[in-house]
């Protein structure tokens, strides 16, 4: 299936297919990479960086998802476009699904309706499975998990707090 010599990699290659599907997989096929959405993207008109474009988010997954998973990307990769999956690429991505707010503006403003925010999921599904989850995002992530609560505190302190802001209001 993959050409790829990294076992982790690899495994990220075969992930992939699992994470780009459906909708996903549909979204890709559709968008025609017109640039309609930029304008309406809070982090492409903050930064002016053209990866933060929504279009630009999709066409990145779409030369890693065409490199492996179609046929011209698998035997022509250089012709249709198609990117290999490595340390370099990854990184491009977590720039580009980390400052994403999954707003959906673009999605208003996409003559084909396409959901970026989907998209966005799926590269941030693909990088959890990488490892590559920003610091903070994991620390709460695994207070949430272990304590039940993003601020990493006991049940009995968040109830404390709870108790507080009942008597705020």
């Amino acid at each position: 299936m993959t050409d790829v010599v990294d076992t982790d990699m690899k495994d990220l290659v075969e992930l992939l297919r699992e994470r780009v599907k459906g909708s996903v997989e549909t979204s890709l096929d559709i968008c025609a990479h017109c640039g309609l959405c930029a304008d309406s993207c809070h982090a492409y008109v903050g930064t002016g960086e053209v990866d933060q474009i929504p279009s630009a988010r999709a066409q990145q997954l779409e030369k890693v998802y065409k490199r492996y998973y179609t046929r011209l990307g698998r035997l022509t990769p250089r012709l249709v476009g198609a990117e290999e999956l490595d340390d370099e690429v990854l990184d491009r991505l977590q720039r580009m699904a980390y400052q994403c707010t999954l707003c959906r503006r673009c999605a208003l403003y996409c003559p084909f309706g396409i959901d970026n925010a989907t998209m966005v999921g799926s590269i941030r599904a693909l990088l959890a499975d990488a490892g590559r989850v920003p610091a903070a995002l994991q620390e709460h992530t695994n207070a949430a998990y272990e304590e039940g609560n993003t601020l990493g505190i006991d049940e009995d302190e968040y109830l404390d707090r709870v108790e507080w802001f009942e008597e705020e209001l």
